[in-house]
């Protein structure tokens, strides 16, 4: 299991330095050495991050599949964090291949989960935020501008509240413009 999570956080730093390939082979040899052990619990994260890389090729059905065995493994070891983490971005595939309504569900299952989880970190703040622009965005393209509005002035004011640094301004500011 250690060998495991040891091969999890390589291929995350691989990842987020833009080797995909050696990350690929790094979660797999991470799946490999958790399955049965007492890590096995991570399992989740590691099909979460190999979502995110078929969802930045652009492999929706791939991402959707390994978010659905993410969930699965946050379902069986009841972790909060990633089932809500994972439900954010199953949203964002829904919401590119234009199934709004069920990108909608998602979100707000997601939302509603990060606020009940109550995480206070920095990074935390920033998913909400990130969160809170998808969901606008989403609410916008379906036609539901007065409810996005209202996210646009909760997600606004965040801008100077604590953590106001981390705020996503890309994808916050492309939400404004979307919605003026």
């Amino acid at each position: 299991g250690l060998f495991g999570l040891c091969y999890f956080y390589k291929a995350y730093y691989s990842l987020k330095n833009g080797k995909q390939d050696e990350s690929l082979k790094y979660l797999n040899e991470s799946i490999r050495f958790m399955l049965g052990t007492g890590q096995e619990g991570q399992l989740a994260r590691c099909y979460n991050l190999l979502g995110i890389i078929a969802h930045g090729q652009n492999n929706l059905l791939l991402a959707a599949e390994q978010y659905d065995k993410a969930l699965a493994y946050a379902g069986k070891y009841k972790n909060r964090y990633m089932h809500y983490i994972v439900v954010n971005n199953l949203a964002d595939v829904y919401y590119r291949i234009g199934s709004y309504e069920r990108a909608l569900e998602c979100y707000r299952e997601s939302i509603c989960e990060s606020e009940q989880y109550g995480d206070n970190s920095a990074i935390g703040a920033y998913n909400y935020m990130a969160m809170l622009s998808g969901y606008g965005y989403c609410l916008v393209m379906a036609g539901k501008t007065e409810e996005a509005r209202q996210v646009s002035e909760r997600l606004y004011a965040m801008k100077t509240e604590t953590n106001s640094e981390l705020f996503p301004e890309l994808s916050a500011f492309t939400f404004f413009a979307l919605l003026c």
